[in-house]
Formats: C-alpha cells, structure tokens, sequence
C-alpha cells in the first residue's frame, strides 16, 4: 500500500490525467495545476508524457526559479528530452529494461530496496521502457543504473540539482505497477516521503582543490 505523508503539500501538472488518475486510486491528496507558471508549494510531481506538447510560455523559468527557491519536482516517465533542465541529458528510446542495479544506497529515495528490488517486476517483469543517459557533466547524482553494450551508462531514476532544490526524474514504471509490484510501490511512497522532507539529499557547498606543486 501506499500512504500519503502528513507533510506533504502535493500539486500535480498532469495533462494526460492517468497519473492523477492513479494517485486518486491510492487515496494521495493532491492539488491538480494546469498551468505550470503557478506551483502553488514546495512539491510538485509531473505526470507520464505531461510534455509531449508543451505550449510556450515563461512556465520553464517559473519551474526553475521554484527548485531554485528550494522545491521538489518529480518527473514522472517521459517519452523525449526535457529542455528546461540545468543539466543535458539525452534521452534513450526504446531501452526497455528488467533489470536494474541500486547506485546511490544511501539517498531516502532508495531506502528498503536492493538491487534484487529492481528488477522483473510484475506482471510482465519489465521495469523501465526508456532512460536517460549518463552527462558528462553536471549537478546530477544517478540513483538507480541500467546496463547497455557500453556499460552502466543510462539511468532510470536521477536527481538534478538546482539553487536549494532539485528535479527528480524517474523513469521505472512506478505508477503502472506500485498496487502490483511491492518494490515499486515501496520506491513510490519513498518518492512522496522525499518530497514532504525539507531538505534535499546534497546540496551546494565549497569545493577543495589539492593539486601538486
């Protein structure tokens, strides 16, 4: 089961309307936007594909400025690259995957869940359809990894820091599967818990250099 977190203020920009849809069924409390230039708190979560046509306007710039100030948004799968993003990454189409591996163990996002966690989820034991692969530069912790022929270079689920706050992008099929798979409903309450917390996992500090002579 998955419950709602007393501290969470949650607002959903979902256009498709399944992921609102899916939350209802769980019983989490939400505020529906439609126009993401007005994130009314500090937790935003964006549905599957909410993207696929965006429109113009300054909504970009009003997301970013609310991680800067400190907030939470958690990207839901998407099907192309985002372009509001402070780091570059490239999205992997039709990478669908069964299995994947725990990176960062010690973030809240990962807690109770090990590699064997990660894959053949039920029904149809996949656990991802598309990735976003590796940067090579950036504010950006991988938390979950997915092999390829080149190694572990794609992700499944990162975080990107921004100012105070960060985006989380999390490609597994956690909606699809949270009432079928226990793993991915653990993985999705332990997505909501973040979003209640007041703090990020890291955030900006100073940088020590040692270097020779």
């Amino acid at each position: 089961s998955v419950h709602m977190p007393e501290a969470l203020d949650l607002a959903v920009y979902d256009p498709a309307g399944d992921t609102a849809a899916a939350l209802e069924r769980m019983g989490i409390r939400f505020t529906r936007l439609t126009d993401l230039t007005r994130v009314p708190g500090r937790a935003l979560l964006i549905g599957k594909n909410a993207f696929r046509q965006a429109a113009q306007g300054a909504w970009r710039e009003a997301l970013a400025g609310c991680v800067q100030n400190g907030g939470k948004v958690l990207i839901l799968e998407q099907n192309e690259a985002l372009d509001f993003l402070p780091v570059n990454l490239q999205f992997a189409k039709d990478s669908k995957r069964t299995i994947s591996f725990v990176r960062a163990a010690d973030h809240p996002v990962m807690k109770g869940l090990t590699d064997s966690d990660l894959c053949w989820w039920a029904d149809d034991h996949y656990v991802v359809y598309g990735n976003w692969q590796k940067p090579a530069a950036g504010r950006w912790l991988p938390l979950v990894d997915i092999g390829t022929g080149d190694g572990l270079t794609q992700m499944p689920l990162v975080e990107v820091y921004n100012g105070k706050g960060s985006f989380l992008l999390c490609q597994l099929l956690v909606m699809e599967k949270a009432l079928t798979a226990p793993p991915a409903g653990q993985l999705l309450q332990n997505m909501l818990d973040y979003l209640a917390s007041p703090a990020c996992f890291r955030t900006a500090g100073r940088t020590a250099v040692l270097a020779g002579p």
